[in-house]
């Protein structure tokens, strides 16, 4: 009885080794950056920004996330749960992106903020309702009499054979390494793009108070742009 019951225990292995692994989509964070910043004297804001990668093999839905800010000593300052995922479905090997902030009241200094812990959760999408549109984007500096114009323009094709509204065009800042340093997302949900046809948006980043910051610090200088511009069948 035992060699019987050692047997089937030893088919059951065989088998579990044999059939293909539970195929899921999995989300996670591949990239991100937080700043702890005073916009304003006395005004103390973080922010993050975050690339996120299906690394599963099916798609995924971004279902929700969580961002903590801790003081030096470990207490947590604030959390937020109020953030979004552009695009929010992903298949195999795509990338979305992440933002959020939280004003922080009871801050006196940007020190404050000393760490903090993003995690986000994806959920099987039973349907892609995702249609990603060709995009290109280039970044326009303009030298100006009283402030410095910053512009990103993007142009979306639309390779359909339908009139596209609701689409949202999402800009990624990176450095010369490659690595994430600001995310913009815009939604001219009142334009049409016509079948076959074009459209250039500017995304005017002069009045940003994260990129006026980050500009002064010489930390953002959009060495590299990656460009998502997709259509959101379900919205």
């Amino acid at each position: 009885m035992k060699r019987i019951a050692l047997f089937a225990l030893a088919l059951v292995l065989v088998l579990s080794a044999a059939m293909p692994a539970f195929a899921a989509g999995k989300l996670e964070v591949t990239d991100e950056v937080f700043y702890s910043l005073e916009p304003y004297e006395g005004s103390f804001n973080t922010y993050i920004y975050a690339q996120v990668t299906n690394t599963g093999d099916k798609d995924v839905e971004y279902n929700n996330g969580l961002w903590e800010i801790y003081n030096a000593d470990g207490d947590t300052l604030d959390s937020t749960d109020w953030m979004n995922c552009y695009p929010d479905v992903l298949k195999p090997g795509e990338t979305g992106y992440v933002s959020a902030y939280i004003s922080l009241d009871d801050a006196t200094s940007v020190e404050d903020a000393a760490d903090y812990l993003l995690t986000v959760s994806g959920k099987s999408a039973k349907e892609n309702p995702i249609v990603r549109l060709p995009a290109e984007v280039k970044y326009v500096y303009t030298k100006g009499d009283w402030r410095d114009y910053h512009e990103l323009y993007a142009t979306v094709t639309n390779d359909t054979d339908a009139t596209v509204y609701n689409y949202r065009v999402v800009v990624a800042v990176k450095d010369a390494a490659g690595k994430l340093v600001y995310a913009e997302d815009v939604m001219p949900s009142y334009v049409g793009i016509l079948p076959g046809t074009s459209v250039e948006i500017k995304l005017d980043l002069s009045y940003d108070s994260v990129v006026e910051k980050l500009l002064e610090a010489g930390t953002l200088t959009f060495d590299q742009l990656e460009v998502i511009a997709y259509v959101d069948t379900d919205y």
